[in-house]
């Protein structure tokens, strides 16, 4: 017996993504108190040099 397969149907097209949906999620986002990071420049470049290449300070 041969099996039939439901008729396939097309996904229903999404709505374009437009430039105000855009607008209105960086809207969104920004009202959300971000993560301040507080150190300086040189702490900073001290913890990368640490991970990225083993380097300790002297």
């Amino acid at each position: 017996m041969p099996q039939q397969s439901a008729p396939q149907q097309a996904p229903a097209p999404q709505p374009e993504y437009t430039r105000a949906d855009e607008e209105r999620e960086m809207m969104e986002a920004a009202q959300n108190a971000g993560e301040m990071d507080h150190r300086n420049a040189t702490e900073v470049a001290m913890e990368l040099l640490a991970q990225e290449l083993g380097a300790r300070r002297l």
